[in-house]
């Protein structure tokens, strides 16, 4: 490993880093185990808890191998008192060191942030996608009460701390206001604002922006090989 790169560490030691949020007497499964489960699960297709459990309950040998202790398998009233309890910051944060320290070593410095609407909810979450990296790195909830710009403004700070090497970030034109642009450059990032034929008014304002520029030439030469 060269000098100064990230050390990475498994994706089970950061689930390890999660807090425990269960009772003494409520821990049948280590807690790694059943989070790497659910993930494991999840990229496998299964998109319920249902579909979770029965994933796992076909598979004792890779609950083995993902720490499972009990021969029993986890059920389904398990998961949702889990659910329930889980400490969503602790999670956020070791995965996104886990992830960080991925990306880092991949030489990623851009990354794309987008707002999506949780189907089937009325929650709405804000992606950080490492294009280069092809994953996303961090997703925080919008509050009702906010709207993205603002909700990214409040969060900017930290995100920027949790992910250094990140210099470059592309937005929709909702973020393209004079606070945000002030914030982001306030962090020593640069930032890219797609302006679509769905936004009139700023696309008129821009146009006549650069419209003023200079429209100057290059100097263009070209000579035949012999």
């Amino acid at each position: 490993m060269a000098a100064g790169s990230p050390v990475v560490i498994s994706l089970m030691d950061a689930l390890g880093n999660v807090r425990e949020c269960r009772g003494r007497q409520g821990r049948e499964h280590p807690l790694p185990a059943l989070l790497a489960g659910m993930i494991v699960a999840f990229m496998s297709g299964a998109n319920t808890l249902k579909g979770v459990v029965l994933f796992l309950r076909e598979r004792p040998a890779l609950r083995r191998e993902l720490g499972f202790t009990s021969s029993f398998s986890p059920s389904q009233s398990t998961y949702h008192r889990l659910l329930a309890k889980l400490d969503l910051g602790s999670l956020r944060s070791a995965l996104g060191e886990w992830l960080g320290a991925l990306a880092a070593r991949r030489g990623v410095t851009a990354a794309a942030v987008d707002g999506k609407g949780l189907r089937g909810t009325a929650k709405h979450v804000l992606h950080v996608f490492a294009q280069d990296f092809w994953r996303a790195l961090d997703a925080f909830e919008v509050d009702a009460k906010k709207n993205e710009d603002s909700a990214l403004r409040v969060e900017l700070a930290s995100l920027c701390e949790r992910y250094p090497f990140l210099e470059l970030f592309t937005f929709d034109a909702g973020f393209a206001t004079r606070p945000f642009i002030e914030a982001l450059g306030g962090q020593g990032r640069r930032g890219l604002f797609q302006i679509k034929g769905n936004q009139p008014e700023m696309l008129h304002k821009l146009e006549r922006v650069f419209s003023k520029l200079p429209k100057d030439r290059a100097d263009v030469r070209s000579r035949e090989k012999k």
